[in-house]
C-alpha cells in the first residue's frame, strides 16, 4: 500500500480577551505567574483534518492522509515564549464514530479538534497515531510555533513521517545470467501501520531526529537508475528524494543459478534488501547443486515445508470436500481414490478418507476466526443469546453508530454467530473448540479463513434471518445493561489488524502442541510490512485466493504477475507453504478452458520452489467448483527440476521464462497486447495444450506456453 503522508492542518484561533471562566479547560503551568490580579489571555484553536477513505484495493494508491491515521495528540510546549512545565497532550480520536468527525462527502473522515491556548509566541507538539488513543508509534509528528494575536489565526502545518522500516517493491527478481535485463523497483520507506510513505515533510524517528535513507553501492553488474536511465539518487532525508526507479543488469557479473543483492538502511536502525536471482541460459552452465529429485545438477529448491516437496512436479491442492452453498461434495470413494493426487486439502468435511489413502497430506478443518462454528460448537444464535450475548459481535453503520444487525461474513453460507475476537476469553473459547474437534476427527492441519488486516465484514447477517447491508461494519457489543462498546472505529481500524495477528499467534501456539499445522487464507501484501512478517511467523501456509488469474481479471498487467511471483517466492523461502488458487469466474464457467488451465501451471511453474502447490476451477455451482474434485489431464506433465529462476526477455519487458531439465514456460505478463518470444535454437518444444510452437512464438495476453522438450533443457 501507498499513501501519502502529506498533512495539512488549518489552525484557526478564535480569540477572546477572557479570563477561562466557567467550562474552560484549565490553562497549562506556563512556568511565569501573571501579574497581579490578572490572568492570561485565551483563545481556542480549531484543527481541522481530513482522513480520506480507505482503499479496498490495496494495490491502488489512494491520496493525501493515511487512511491508518485514527488519533490525533496535542502538546502545549511552551506558552507565550516560556517552557510549560509538566505538559499534558491532549489526545482526540479522529474515527467516523467520534463525536468531533463526520462522514466527508468523499467518503472520508473530517474532523475539528478545538482547544484553549494562551495568546502570545506558542509552540506546540503534534502527532498521528494508528491506534485511538495516541499510544504506540507515531505515523507522523512535528513541532510548530505560532504568534498567536487577536483575532483569526492560521498555521500551515505538513507532518514529519516517522520511519518503521524499510522494504524494496518488489523484493525479488530475475534475469538470464549472461544476457542483461531491467528490472523495474523501488524504495519504501513505511510507518508503523504498515502504509507506504510519500508526500512532503522530513524522514524523522519517533524522537524527531532526522533519519536519513541510503541504498548502497550496487554491486558489479548492478547499475541503480533513476525513470530517465540516469544515475539514481540513492540518499534522502525525505520523501521524493531517492529517485530509484530501475536497476539494470548488464550480464557481466555473477554466476548462472546465483543471486546479486543490493541492500539499504537508515540512520535507525532499519535495511533492506533487494535479490537478483540469475537463471541459466542456453550455452550456460545450470548451478551444481544437486537436484533432491534426479541427482542431476540443476536449480537448489527452498527449505523444506509442511507439504511434500513439489520440487520437479506440479503439486496440488483441494479446496473443499464439501461446500455447503451448492452441496458439491466429493464422495468417500472418490476421494480415497485420488487422495495421492494432492499435497494438502483446504476445509475438509471428510478428512478419514484423505488421511488413511494419503497420509503425507495436510488435511484441514475449516475456521472463520471472526465466528464461532456451530458444526463444531453445536452452539446456535439462541444458545449464545442466552449464555454470552456480550459476546457477540454487532455491526455499525458507516459513520460509527451502533446497529442491533448481526456483524457478517459476505459468502460465509454457514448460520455461524460472530463474536468478539478482541476479547482474549472468546479467542481462547475458539482455539480449544477447534483444536479438540481436530484432534478427534483425524485431522492434521487448520484451515483459518478470513485472515485479512482491514475489517471487510458487513451488517445484517442473512444466515441469522436478517437484511444484509453492506454499508456497515463489524464494529462493538451490546453490554447487559443497554450500552455498546465501540471495538473497531471502521474497516482499517489497527486495532483489528492486531486482534488478527493475536488470533492466528494464539492457535499457532496451541496447534503446534497439538501437532497441527496452521494454514491461512490471507492476501497478497508486502514483504517489508511487520505485519506481514509476524503473521508469516505464525502459520505454516498460506493460501492466496487471487492467484495469478484474479478471477479472469488478469488485473494490473506485468505488476500484478511480478507482485504475485515475488510473494509467492518470499513465502517459500521461509520455508512455508503456499497455495495458488485460480479462479475464472468472468463469463460463468463451469471448468476452465485448456488455456486457462496452461496459464495456471505456467504462472504457478514460474514461481514454484518446492514448496507451493496449485488448484484452478471456474464458478461455483452444484458438481462443480469448490467442493468438486477439480484435476485436469495437464497436471500430469513433467518438467522435471527447474534450470534457474524466471528471468525476464531482453527486449519486451511483459516476457518472462523459465526453463527446466525436461521443457519450458513462457508467460506474456501484459493483459492487453501480443509478445514475442524467442526459443532456444537447440531444442525443439511441444506445447502441452496441442499448439503448434513457433520460433519466434507470438504469445497471446495474458498467455502461458508449457512446453516439454526431449534432452536436457538446461543446456
Amino acid at each position: 500500500m501507498r499513501f501519502a503522508f502529506a498533512l495539512a492542518i488549518v489552525f484557526e484561533a478564535l480569540l477572546a480577551a477572557c479570563s477561562g471562566g466557567s467550562g474552560s479547560p484549565p490553562l497549562p503551568n506556563a512556568g511565569a505567574p501573571a501579574s497581579a490580579g490578572s490572568q492570561p489571555a485565551i483563545g481556542s484553536a480549531t484543527f481541522a483534518i481530513v482522513v480520506p477513505a480507505a482503499s479496498t484495493m490495496e494495490r491502488v494508491r489512494p491520496n493525501y492522509v493515511s487512511p491508518n491515521t485514527q488519533s490525533l495528540s496535542i502538546t502545549l510546549t511552551q506558552a507565550n515564549g516560556v517552557a510549560v512545565t509538566s505538559p499534558t497532550p491532549e489526545v482526540v480520536a479522529l474515527t467516523p464514530g467520534s463525536p468531533n468527525c463526520s462522514t466527508a462527502a468523499s467518503g472520508g473522515t473530517t474532523c475539528s479538534v478545538t482547544s484553549t491556548y494562551p495568546t502570545g509566541s506558542d509552540v506546540w507538539k503534534l502527532a498521528l497515531y494508528a491506534s485511538t488513543d495516541g499510544t504506540g508509534t507515531p505515523l507522523s509528528i512535528n513541532t510548530v510555533a505560532a504568534t498567536v494575536k487577536t483575532g483569526s489565526n492560521t498555521v500551515d502545518l505538513t507532518m514529519n513521517p516517522v520511519v518503521a522500516s524499510l522494504a524494496f517493491s518488489p523484493a525479488y527478481a530475475s534475469c538470464a545470467y549472461g544476457a542483461s535485463c531491467t528490472n523495474a523497483v523501488v524504495l519504501d520507506a513505511l510507518d508503523a501501520s504498515g502504509a507506504t510513505i510519500i508526500g512532503p515533510g522530513s524522514y524523522v524517528n519517533s524522537s524527531q531526529s532526522a533519519v536519513t535513507i541510503s541504498i548502497s553501492p550496487a554491486p558489479s553488474g548492478l547499475t541503480l537508475e533513476n525513470s530517465s536511465g540516469g544515475s539514481a539518487v540513492t540518499t534522502g532525508s525525505a520523501p521524493g528524494q531517492l529517485t530509484l526507479a530501475d536497476i539494470a543488469y548488464n550480464g557481466s557479473a555473477g554466476s548462472s543459478g546465483g543471486t546479486l543483492t543490493v541492500n539499504a538502511s537508515d540512520t535507525n536502525g532499519n535495511s533492506a534488501t533487494w535479490t537478483l536471482s540469475l537463471s541459466a541460459t542456453a550455452g550456460s552452465s545450470p548451478s551444481p547443486t544437486a537436484s533432491p529429485t534426479s541427482g542431476a545438477t540443476y536449480y537448489p529448491p527452498d527449505p523444506p515445508s509442511a507439504i511434500r516437496s513439489t520440487y520437479g512436479r506440479i503439486g496440488l491442492a483441494e479446496i473443499f470436500d464439501y461446500f455447503p452453498s451448492t452441496g458439491t461434495q466429493m464422495s468417500s470413494s472418490q476421494i480415497s481414490a485420488d487422495a495421492n493426487n494432492y499435497d494438502a486439502v483446504w476445509a475438509s468435511f471428510d478428512p478419514q478418507p484423505w488421511r488413511s489413502s494419503n497420509p503425507s497430506a495436510l488435511v484441514s478443518r475449516y475456521y472463520i476466526i471472526e465466528e464461532d462454528n456451530e458444526l463444531i460448537s453445536g452452539h446456535d444464535l439462541q444458545w449464545w443469546q442466552e449464555n454470552h450475548p456480550d459476546w457477540i459481535l454487532y455491526a455499525c453503520s458507516s459513520n460509527g453508530t451502533p446497529t442491533h444487525d448481526y456483524a457478517y461474513t459476505p459468502g460465509d453460507g454457514f448460520p455461524d454467530v460472530p463474536l468478539d475476537m478482541h476479547n482474549p476469553a472468546v479467542v481462547q473459547y475458539q482455539v480449544q473448540s477447534l483444536i479438540s474437534y481436530a484432534q478427534a476427527n483425524d485431522y492434521n492441519a487448520l484451515a483459518l479463513d478470513e485472515v485479512i488486516f482491514e475489517d471487510v465484514m458487513k451488517g445484517g447477517n442473512p444466515e441469522l434471518g436478517q437484511t444484509e447491508n453492506t454499508s456497515e461494519y463489524g464494529c462493538g457489543i451490546w453490554n447487559d445493561d443497554g450500552t455498546f462498546t465501540t471495538v473497531y472505529t471502521g474497516p482499517t481500524d489497527p486495532t483489528w489488524t492486531a486482534d488478527v495477528l493475536n488470533w492466528v499467534s494464539t492457535a499457532k501456539q496451541a496447534a503446534e502442541s497439538a501437532g497441527l499445522a496452521v494454514i491461512v487464507n490471507h492476501p497478497v501484501g508486502s514483504v517489508g510490512n511487520s505485519n506481514e512478517q509476524s503473521l508469516l511467523s505464525s502459520v505454516d501456509a498460506e493460501v492466496d485466493e487471487d492467484g495469478f488469474s484474479d478471477y479472469g481479471n488478469y488485473i494490473d498487467s506485468s505488476t500484478f504477475f511480478k507482485s504475485t511471483w515475488s510473494w509467492m517466492e518470499w513465502i517459500q523461502s521461509q520455508g512455508k507453504a503456499f497455495i495458488d488458487i485460480d479462479r475464472y469466474t468472468l463469463n460463468g464457467e463451469t471448468s476452465p478452458t485448456t488455456d486457462q488451465i496452461e496459464y495456471s501451471i505456467g504462472t504457478y511453474l514460474m514461481a514454484n520452489e518446492g514448496n507451493a502447490d496449485l488448484f484452478a476451477d471456474a464458478n461455483n455451482g452444484k458438481g462443480y467448483g469448490y467442493g468438486a474434485e477439480n484435476y485436469y489431464p495437464e497436471y500430469a506433465t513433467q518438467l522435471g527440476d527447474p534450470c534457474g529462476a524466471m528471468y525476464e526477455d531482453s527486449t519486451d519487458p511483459q516476457i518472462y521464462y523459465r526453463r527446466f531439465a525436461s521443457g519450458m514456460v513462457v508467460v506474456n505478463a501484459s493483459d492487453s497486447a501480443s509478445g514475442s518470444a524467442t526459443l532456444p535454437s537447440d531444442h525443439t518444444y511441444t506445447d502441452i495444450g496441442g499448439r503448434s510452437v513457433t520460433d519466434p512464438l507470438t504469445v497471446s495476453p495474458s498467455d502461458a506456453w508449457v512446453m516439454t522438450t526431449t534432452g536436457n533443457g538446461c543446456t
